[in-house]
C-alpha cells in the first residue's frame, strides 16, 4: 500500500471518521515507522490496517471538542409528616423516608438537609460522589455512601448505620465515624436544648442520665435565668431520685434562698419538708410546710405525728 499512494489515498476515504487533511498525516506516519521498524513487504501489508485505524482514531480523539459538563440540578423541598410515615427522591441516587420535618436545599451533587425534629432514613448509592449533609441544631452528618438514619428529639440527634458509614461532627466538638451496626449521639449544647434532655430522661426513669444533663446545662446557663431555675430543679429532682438527700436538700435551700418567689417555690417547700421529716426532723420541716398554702393529706399527718419543738 505504502508504494500505491492513490490506493492508499482511496482507502483512508473510506473512513467516515477520516476526513481528507488525515491522509498526509496517516501516510507520513506509516513512513516514518517503516523507516524506523523496517521488514519484510508481508510485515508491512499486515501492520498498515492497524496502523491506518490507530491514526483515525488519534485524529478523531484529539480533534473533537470535549462535552460540555453538566450543571448541578437545584433542589428544593419542604418535608413535614407527623402522622405517617412518607419518602421522597429527590434524585436518582438519593433516597429519603421520614416521619417528621426538615428542608432540603442545595443540588442533586450535593444536597443538603435542614432536619428539625422526628426521624429520616436516607439511602445513598455508594460510589456516585454524592456529597449529601443532614444538618441538626447539635450536629452534622456527612454520607460516605450508605444507608442511615437521622433523629432528632429533645435528647439531640442520634445517628445509625444500616451500610457502609458516615462522619457526625457533633457541635460540642466530638467527631468520628461511625460504621454499619453502629450509632453516635451528639447531646444539646444549650442550656435550654439540656434541659429538654433532661426531662426527656425524667419522662423515662434515667435519673442517673437525668442528673448529667441538669448538670451540663448548669454549666451553661446564665446564672440567675429562668433556664437556670428550671435547671436546678431537674438536678433537685435527679438527686431525690438517686437517694441523695442530703444533697438534694442542700441544693432545694439554695434554690430557696434565690427564687424565694419562683413558680417552683411551693414544690420545693414540700420537697424540703419531705427530706427533712425522713430524717426526723421536725423543727426544720415546719417553716417549709407553713409556707404552703394548703397542705396535702399526708402532710397534716406529718404534722400530727410531728409536732413543732
Amino acid at each position: 500500500i505504502l508504494e500505491d499512494e492513490a490506493f492508499a489515498r482511496a482507502h483512508l476515504r473510506l473512513l467516515p471518521e477520516a476526513p481528507p487533511e488525515a491522509v498526509g498525516r496517516v501516510r507520513a506516519a506509516l513512513l516514518e515507522r517503516q523507516r524506523e521498524q523496517g521488514g519484510s513487504r508481508g510485515w508491512r501489508w499486515a501492520m498498515v490496517p492497524v496502523g491506518v485505524a490507530a491514526a483515525a482514531a488519534a485524529f478523531v480523539v484529539t480533534t473533537s471538542e470535549p462535552a460540555s459538563p453538566v450543571a448541578p440540578a437545584p433542589l428544593a423541598a419542604t418535608l413535614a409528616s407527623e402522622g405517617v410515615q412518607d419518602a421522597l427522591q429527590p434524585t436518582e441516587d438519593v433516597r429519603l423516608s421520614f416521619h417528621g420535618s426538615g428542608t432540603l436545599s442545595g443540588t442533586d451533587a450535593a444536597p443538603r438537609l435542614a432536619w428539625e425534629s422526628g426521624s429520616v432514613e436516607i439511602a445513598v448509592t455508594p460510589d456516585q460522589q454524592i456529597d449529601l449533609r443532614v444538618e441538626t441544631r447539635e450536629a452534622e452528618v456527612r454520607v460516605l455512601g450508605t444507608v442511615f438514619e437521622v433523629t432528632r428529639d429533645a435528647r439531640g440527634t442520634r445517628v445509625s448505620v444500616t451500610e457502609g458509614k458516615v462522619s457526625v461532627d457533633c457541635d460540642d466538638g466530638e467527631d468520628r465515624v461511625i460504621l454499619a451496626g453502629e450509632r453516635a449521639e451528639c447531646a444539646p449544647t444549650t442550656a435550654a436544648g439540656l434541659l429538654g434532655r433532661a426531662r426527656s430522661f425524667e419522662s423515662e426513669g434515667s435519673h442517673e442520665q437525668m442528673l448529667i444533663a441538669a448538670e451540663a446545662g448548669l454549666a451553661r446557663a446564665e446564672p440567675g435565668s429562668a433556664i437556670a431555675a428550671e435547671l436546678m430543679v431537674a438536678r433537685i429532682g435527679g438527686l431525690v431520685a438517686l437517694g441523695s438527700r442530703a444533697e438534694a436538700l442542700a441544693q432545694t435551700q439554695r434554690y430557696l434562698i434565690q427564687h424565694p418567689s419562683g413558680p417552683r417555690a411551693n414544690e420545693l417547700h414540700r420537697t424540703a419538708a419531705a427530706l427533712l421529716l425522713q430524717d426526723g426532723d421536725c423543727a426544720a420541716a415546719w417553716p417549709h410546710l407553713d409556707e404552703l398554702p394548703a397542705r396535702t393529706a399526708a402532710e397534716q399527718a406529718w404534722l400530727e405525728s410531728c409536732p413543732p419543738e
